[in-house]
């Protein structure tokens, strides 16, 4: 598999320049989803962190291939291809993708897309994992340290590429980069823990001070200092950002993505949806890839919260 020309392949020195568009989100799907068929305008990356799938897509020169993912397996498409994703169907499927552009001269996309093994190329798995754990640390406020997280993702995303298409294996700069203790970590276990057990829904305060050993208005001044919103409303732009993505990622009925993201009901959900995204979820779903679900989490800083809670 060639994308670039002999005399032209990148090298450590001529990496591959990478515009990521949203950097690297997460996707849910209830068994038995499906999502397309839709024409790529981007390359994208896809892999799986719970359940499988299978990816059927047809390339650029014709011809139709069927591919099966689960963990372990990343998943490369092409501008121009079309395809079609049916999720595992006795259960839930998470993956986390990343679309990017490649203005690079000589990026050339060949006839047909290809699924890579960890097994074969551990190396890819390491990146992954550690676009992973950059994802969760983009929800602090500062632009700066944002736009520096940014340009990781997208120099990390360059040897992905590399990586992936056979060219030499390459170590991303710098060092396991962690965080300290946030605050709010016992608070993130909690939700984490009544949506694993309940599925995405509305998490008292008076549980998550306890969790946390805090007052409630602790809690409160804790969110408000940090996202700009109380826990109620942090927690439902979260919920609204997967309902996002399964209307932009998936066929679902829109009843079962407003269960699936803890609303009471269509109605309710359809509200909700339209005062953050600006149009109701069927209008949304419409508009097809071009916009960006994340979107009313990067300005209050909880596109790592939404990473971390998975």
């Amino acid at each position: 598999m060639t994308l670039f020309p002999p005399d032209q392949a990148p090298t450590p020195s001529t990496r591959p320049l990478v515009r990521s568009r949203t950097g690297v989100l997460t996707a849910d799907y209830q068994p038995g989803a499906t999502f397309g068929r839709r024409r790529l305008s981007d390359h994208e990356f896809v892999w799986l962190t719970h359940g499988s799938a299978r990816w059927e897509v047809e390339t650029l020169g014709g011809e139709r291939q069927v591919h099966e993912l689960r963990p372990g397996r990343l998943s490369l498409g092409f501008p121009g291809q079309w395809d079609r994703f049916f999720w595992a169907a006795d259960r839930p499927t998470r993956h986390r993708y990343a679309h990017f552009r490649v203005p690079t001269p000589g990026f050339d996309a060949p006839r047909g897309a290809q699924v890579r093994s960890f097994d074969e190329l551990p190396l890819l798995g390491a990146l992954c994992e550690h676009l992973g754990e950059l994802t969760i640390r983009t929800g602090g406020t500062d632009l700066q340290e944002r736009a520096a997280l940014a340009r990781r993702v997208d120099e990390l995303l360059a040897v992905l590429v590399m990586v992936f298409v056979g060219e030499p294996a390459l170590h991303p700069a710098g060092g396991d980069d962690r965080t300290a203790d946030d605050p709010l970590t016992a608070v993130w276990d909690a939700v984490a823990a009544a949506w694993a057990q309940d599925g995405p829904s509305i998490v008292g305060v008076d549980r998550l001070a306890e969790a946390a050993g805090i007052s409630r208005g602790h809690v409160f001044r804790l969110f408000r200092q940090r996202f700009g919103v109380g826990p109620a409303e942090a927690l439902e732009l979260v919920r609204l950002s997967r309902a996002a993505t399964a209307l932009q990622r998936s066929n679902t009925p829109l009843a079962a993505i407003a269960a699936a993201t803890g609303f009471a009901d269509p109605y309710h959900f359809s509200h909700r949806f339209s005062r953050v995204y600006g149009c109701p979820p069927g209008e949304y779903r419409r508009r097809g890839e071009d916009t960006d679900p994340a979107s009313p989490l990067r300005g209050p800083g909880l596109l790592g919260v939404a990473a971390r809670l998975g």
